[in-house]
């Protein structure tokens, strides 16, 4: 069904051909929305907390989880104690669970194994996010919460809702599920507290005015994935290299290896791809390169030549501090 899922991306961000026979669909796609949002709206769990959502309008990646562990680390950087809480996709368990210090991401997900070692942060897990959060609660592990996506989830109220967006794919056709990648309106950007721009700023009229802030992901180091090590960007040879990415958007990870001189071959993978040895054995080059969102799914089995790229996103000072004059004002505990 690979060709399937490249045609349907091929369309969602350039003008749609035979998807518009599924328009039927996008309109009952809107409205069970719609419908969805005002019933889970009337019923949604309200938090002692200051929450902080984190997400995006769109299907795919737009850079959501480096922005996640840049705003934790700013937190903290600030006095907070921010406590992460994510749905940690592709759990066959759906009930509550904190990770544990060596955490696995097929039993936790791949996106909260990564943040928690990043930022240190306790992180809990959930399907429903209103008991995560509940959870939190009740064990006094933070005093801010930050819902790694949820946008969507209206059963949990928030007290801010920070946006993603990605500047080079925007919103693609603009269309909603599953003629285009949205899965809300356009204009759901202009209730945003703050929408960041993974690549540049620019200008559109779903865009909310004084609230749109450029965020950059900027390469850091080489880390080697067996051990931890971590190396200077100039010091990995990549001329024998060869690269995986089982994210929403490989070809952004693609592009950034280019920058770094990688003109090896690529291998593309459906986002959360659960690897096993064998998705590697066509290989012939003796270097791996892949995301930090790869690296922790194959952690068993890595090559002594396997290295994630880490990266950093940096967010404007000016961001945070709206989001901290916040927290102060509903004087968090």
């Amino acid at each position: 069904m690979g060709w399937l899922r490249r045609s349907l991306e091929r369309q969602w961000y350039s003008r749609p051909d035979w998807l518009w026979i599924l328009l039927p669909f996008r309109w009952l796609f809107q409205l069970l929305s719609i419908r969805r949002r005002r019933k889970q709206s009337l019923s949604s769990y309200q938090s002692s907390l200051p929450v902080i959502v984190i997400g995006n309008i769109s299907v795919g990646g737009t850079g959501k989880t480096p922005a996640i562990i840049a705003l934790a680390k700013a937190l903290q950087s600030r006095g907070f104690k921010p406590v992460i809480i994510s749905r940690g996709y592709g759990r066959a368990d759906k009930a509550v669970k904190e990770l544990p210090a060596e955490a696995s991401a097929l039993d936790y997900g791949d996106e909260p194994v990564l943040i928690a070692a990043a930022t240190a942060c306790p992180l809990v897990v959930g399907a429903d996010r209103a008991a995560v959060v509940r959870y939190v609660e009740q064990r006094q592990l933070g005093n801010v919460i930050l819902s790694d996506d949820g946008l969507q989830h209206y059963r949990l109220a928030r007290t801010w809702e920070i946006a993603v967006v990605d500047s080079q794919r925007r919103i693609g056709n603009g269309q909603l599920l599953p003629v285009g990648p949205l899965r809300e309106a356009p204009q759901r950007l202009l209730e945003m507290d703050a929408v960041l721009l993974n690549g540049g700023l620019f200008a559109a009229e779903w865009l909310p005015q004084g609230k749109t802030y450029p965020m950059a992901l900027q390469p850091m180091a080489w880390v080697q994935i067996k051990s931890g090590r971590r190396v200077p960007l100039e010091q990995l040879d990549l001329s024998r290299a060869a690269a995986i990415a089982g994210i929403g958007n490989p070809q952004r990870f693609f592009a950034t290896l280019q920058t770094l001189g990688f003109r090896g071959p690529t291998r593309a993978f459906a986002d959360h791809h659960a690897f096993v040895p064998e998705d590697f054995s066509s290989f012939q080059e003796p270097v791996l390169l892949m995301t930090e969102k790869d690296a922790v799914k194959v952690r068993a089995f890595a090559g002594d030549e396997w290295w994630a790229l880490a990266v950093e996103a940096h967010i404007p000072t000016s961001l945070i501090d709206r989001l901290c004059q916040t927290l102060v004002n509903v004087r968090t505990p």
